[in-house]
């Protein structure tokens, strides 16, 4: 299994449409994750397409048990990313 980055799929996308230039669909692409990471900030929901669902979820602090030094270690309070598969991903078989 091979993984993709975004010049590739820029690449892949000018194959398919020729009249969109590298350059921009690499903007657009960089451009794109800039929203996507800003939104997740602001904690609103980003649907992309048929594929994911992104939302955010407030952790709470919290202790956790140390079973090397024996000792309970407070965790600070942080934002954890929740990915949803959507039917677009579902299907791929």
């Amino acid at each position: 299994m091979s993984s993709i980055n975004n010049h590739t799929i820029a690449q892949r996308i000018n194959e398919i449409n020729p009249d969109y230039l590298i350059k921009d669909l690499d903007e657009i692409l960089r451009l794109e994750q800039a929203v996507i990471k800003q939104a997740l900030r602001n904690d609103e929901v980003i649907k992309w397409g048929d594929l994911y669902k992104f939302s955010t979820v407030q952790q709470e602090a919290h202790q956790h048990y140390d079973g090397i030094h024996k000792k309970m270690i407070d965790l600070p309070a942080k934002r954890l990313v929740k990915e949803h598969q959507l039917k677009g991903i579902k299907n791929l078989n």
